[in-house]
């Protein structure tokens, strides 16, 4: 169920879960490394890329942000320039979500099943 690139070295490195993976269109979207790039942006303590239902692509991503400090309009532009700069076109949220704490479990990982959920409730919602 893992998913794996070969890097410029040679070495063989995982880039995700296959279940976890986004089908946009006929591209495949690896949430782990497009969380990286956007964890590499200042200001942002995590990441969590989920997908999201659409009528056109089938799946995109969106991105719930963790902010380091407090969510603002200038981080939110920086995000877009950085993962713009940095992302295939393709792999670019279409939204970025600012969540105070990410849902996690009791070992750390984040819960993305319930971030999911958030994304279903508020397009139930409008």
């Amino acid at each position: 169920g893992d998913l794996a690139r070969w890097d410029e070295a040679g070495d063989l490195v995982i880039v995700g879960r296959l279940k976890d993976v986004i089908k946009r269109g006929g591209e495949t979207i690896a949430p782990r490394y497009v969380e990286e790039v956007l964890r590499c942006c200042g200001g942002v303590r995590d990441v969590a890329l989920i997908a999201q239902p659409d009528p056109i692509y089938g799946e995109v991503p969106v991105a719930f942000v963790e902010p380091l400090h407090i969510w603002s309009a200038a981080l939110e532009a920086d995000l877009w320039q950085h993962a713009r700069q940095h992302l295939a076109p393709t792999s670019v949220p279409v939204r970025f979500a600012p969540m105070h704490l990410l849902p996690r479990t009791a070992t750390g990982k984040v819960q993305r099943a319930t971030l999911r959920a958030l994304l279903a409730a508020a397009g139930a919602a409008g």
